[in-house]
């Protein structure tokens, strides 16, 4: 099985995506890395769509590192592609919310063998530290929903994935 996801029409540029949360403890202190393998079909050539993995790291204090692929989207028509994000987890981490998303107005996006893994030395962290934080108001809330997630990746080759 894989990940299909397909743009079905509609305004504006919305997405289309799958996710999961993960809590934080066992990374830890530790640089990560998120592999998969991606496709794309017929997806729209614009700045504002693509086929992506995603990982995002959330903080104790609200802090969040993000890699949405935004520089590397797969678009047009592609073979399947071997993609990789790592992230520096810090020592205070709550969460690890991570996907596979499809941007825009057009196409179809696949995703299989998703791999969570500890980085490899040679890999180097492919975001820094958004300037962007969590209201405060969420911090609590995401600390709770984040306490009850699993700490390992369920179902990498969507094997069993159900809408």
């Amino acid at each position: 099985g894989s990940l299909h996801i397909t743009y079905r029409g509609g305004a504006g540029d919305g997405f289309g995506n799958a996710m999961q949360q993960l809590n934080a403890e066992p990374y830890r202190g530790k640089r990560i890395t998120l592999t998969g393998w991606l496709r794309a079909k017929d997806v729209l050539q614009a700045p504002t769509a693509g086929v992506a993995m995603w990982m995002r790291i959330d903080g104790a204090d609200g802090s969040m590192t993000l890699d949405n692929m935004g520089s590397r989207l797969l678009r047009g028509t592609t073979e399947w592609t071997s993609v990789a994000i790592t992230l520096d987890v810090p020592s205070d981490a709550m969460g690890i919310t991570l996907g596979v998303m499809l941007f825009g107005q057009s196409g179809e996006g696949w995703a299989d063998d998703l791999e969570l893994r500890d980085a490899r030395p040679d890999e180097t962290p492919t975001a820094t530290v958004s300037s962007v934080r969590m209201p405060l108001e969420e911090i609590a809330r995401a600390r709770a929903m984040y306490g009850r997630a699993p700490s390992v990746l369920r179902n990498p080759s969507f094997g069993e994935l159900r809408r």
